[in-house]
């Protein structure tokens, strides 16, 4: 089995952020440090969305860096985020998903039917996305 890796990046798309913000709260979930790149504010601030990055990355716990990757922009603050989260992986604090009491028994069989066909640590992770992401802030 591969090693995990040091540190995830998601690139989520501005101009649909809502959407994007679901495979994150699956990513916070895993035991591996996250930042999110916010990548298509060009589009999303044409579109009339502002997204407040600073706001974002409060919420979520984790390095959010603005991007216009079509552009160039943004590319060396994101992996220079990644690498100091990697040399540095105490100094990460994310926000996790919780999942609600009422549905932690479905989660729970889920769970247990991926235990040996999941890497240590994503059973969770694969069992929230199949109980419908139903998750809340902690």
């Amino acid at each position: 089995m591969l090693d995990p890796p040091d540190v995830v990046i998601a690139l989520v798309n501005a101009a649909s952020l809502e959407r994007n913000l679901y495979l994150v709260a699956e990513l916070l979930a895993l035991p591996v440090p996250v930042v999110v790149g916010l990548n298509m504010l060009d589009v999303a601030e044409a579109h009339g969305v502002h997204v407040e990055a600073r706001v974002l990355e409060a919420a979520l716990g984790v390095p959010v860096v603005e991007l216009v990757a079509s552009k160039g922009r943004g590319l060396p603050e994101l992996v220079k985020a990644a690498v100091g989260l990697a040399e540095r992986p105490q100094k990460y604090q994310a926000n996790r998903p919780v999942v609600r009491d009422k549905h932690r028994p479905v989660l729970a069989q889920i769970e247990d039917l991926l235990t040996d066909r999941a890497p240590s640590g994503y059973p969770r992770l694969a069992g929230s996305e199949a109980a419908g992401g139903r998750c809340r802030r902690g």
